[in-house]
């Protein structure tokens, strides 16, 4: 009394090596289990992901304030983005525009004229540039030290995500998972 319909479906198998092979996979319920437990510590926010795609270029207020402050004459949002990234980019103008605003609030930047104006540093804003140019190599250092943290965090990170079922047991052993 052989009973087909209570097998599983065959499963195509793909590998370098051999191909296409037809194959049947059952896992027993406490491997199922345990493989559920791994999927859902790798989909934790915390997981690891090597793929993931960058923002996009990142302005920040101290080169857009430098830009400014190499051009005695002024610099629209465009001038800027080029004089930073080299390229005109609309993103990166509009994200420019908002610095603009923020520190025309502030005192540092001249109010616009028009669209498409050029924009100027005020005299608080030359000191502002100054000085941050006297302290770049300070936060060049900081930012290095930043950058090797957040390293030495994602390497903690990546031991922590489970690459399969003798990899979680074998971290359960060796303490790395509770």
């Amino acid at each position: 009394m052989n009973d087909n319909t209570s097998r599983p479906p065959n499963r195509t198998v793909h590998t370098k090596s051999v191909g296409v092979v037809r194959a049947r996979f059952v896992m027993h319920p406490s491997h199922q289990a345990v493989a559920d437990t791994i999927d859902a510590m790798n989909k934790s926010p915390y997981a690891l992901r090597s793929g993931a795609s960058s923002p996009g270029e990142s302005v920040t207020r101290d080169q857009v304030l430098t830009a400014l402050a190499s051009q005695p004459d002024g610099l629209t949002a465009t001038g800027v983005c080029e004089a930073i990234i080299g390229r005109n980019d609309a993103r990166t103008a509009h994200r420019i525009c908002a610095v603009f605003v923020r520190e025309t609030k502030r005192g540092f930047i001249e109010p616009d004229a028009g669209r498409n104006a050029k924009r100027k540093l005020t005299e608080r804003g030359l000191e502002v540039a100054r000085e941050l140019e006297r302290t770049a190599p300070q936060r060049a250092a900081q930012a290095r030290t930043a950058a090797r943290a957040t390293e030495r965090e994602r390497a903690q990170l990546a031991s922590r995500t489970v690459n399969g079922v003798f990899d979680y047991a074998h971290k359960i052993h060796m303490g790395a998972l509770g």
